[in-house]
C-alpha cells in the first residue's frame, strides 16, 4: 500500500494533481459551488497587498474554500510499484473525502482513458448537505463557425454562463496549442463536459490534456483551467 496525504483549500483537487503527476493519468476535476460560511475561509488579510488603500475592514474580501487535510491508502503491484486500476485509486480518494469533515462530495465517471471527478453534493447556506449538479452537466449549443480552440473554449464558457446564470470564464490554458488549432464545428445538445473532451481530441489525440474547474466563493464565478499531463 502507498499513502497519499494533502492539506489544501481543495484537497481533492490537490490529490488529483499529485496522481496525474505521479502516474500520467488524466483526471479532470470540478468544484462544487460553496455557499456555507463554515466551508469558506477569508484570506483577505493574508493575500492582499493593497490594504493600506482602504479603511480598516473595507478592502474587497478574498474568499477561498476552507479545505483541510485528506489522507488515504491505495494498493500497488509489488513488482512494479504501480496501481493496477486507476479508477480504484480515484474512488478510494473520493471515499476518503466522503468520510472526512471537508466540504463537498464527489462522484466518478470514467470514459476511455479519462477519469472525471464530478461534484455531487455540498453544504447549502444553512450547512445542510444537499445534492448539486455540476456546472459541466449544462447542455450547450454553439453555432457553426471557424474558431480557434481558444475561441471555442471562450464560446463554451459564454454558453454555460447564459444557461446557468453563473459566470464561467477561461483561466490558464496552453495558449500556443489552443491558438494554433482551428476547426469548424456546430454543437447542439451536448454537455459542456462532452464538448471539452471532444475539443481535446480534435486538438491532438496524442497530447494528454486535463482540466480543473474552480469556483470562487467571493465572486461566485467559475474558472476553467486547462493543463497538460
Amino acid at each position: 500500500k502507498l499513502n497519499l496525504s494533502v492539506q489544501d483549500p481543495r484537497p481533492v483537487a490537490k490529490a488529483i494533481m499529485m496522481l496525474e503527476g505521479r502516474y500520467g493519468w488524466v483526471i479532470t476535476y470540478e468544484d462544487p459551488r460553496y455557499s456555507y460560511a463554515g466551508d469558506i475561509a477569508d484570506v483577505t488579510e493574508k493575500v492582499r497587498r493593497d490594504l493600506h488603500k482602504y479603511r480598516k475592514g473595507g478592502a474587497p474580501r478574498v474568499l477561498i474554500p476552507k479545505g483541510g487535510e485528506l489522507s488515504f491508502q491505495y494498493n500497488v503491484n509489488r513488482q512494479t510499484n504501480l496501481p493496477i486500476n486507476p479508477g480504484d485509486v480515484v474512488q478510494q480518494l473520493l471515499d476518503a473525502q466522503s468520510a472526512s469533515a471537508n466540504a463537498g462530495r464527489f462522484r466518478m465517471e470514467q470514459h476511455d482513458k479519462i477519469i472525471h471527478v464530478i461534484p455531487s453534493a455540498v453544504n447549502d447556506r444553512s450547512g445542510t448537505l444537499m445534492p448539486q449538479q455540476s456546472i459541466l452537466d449544462t447542455v450547450v449549443t454553439l453555432a457553426e463557425e471557424e474558431r480557434t480552440a481558444l475561441k471555442t473554449l471562450e464560446s463554451l464558457c459564454g454558453s454555460i454562463t447564459r444557461v446557468t446564470q453563473t459566470r464561467v470564464v477561461v483561466g490558464s490554458v496552453p495558449l500556443g496549442l489552443f491558438l494554433q488549432h482551428k476547426d469548424r464545428q456546430r454543437i447542439v445538445g451536448k454537455t459542456a463536459r462532452e464538448v471539452l473532451v471532444q475539443l481535446f481530441k480534435r486538438i491532438d489525440n496524442e497530447i494528454k490534456l486535463s482540466w480543473q474547474v474552480l469556483y470562487d466563493p467571493g465572486t461566485k464565478m467559475y474558472v476553467i483551467n486547462i493543463h497538460m499531463v
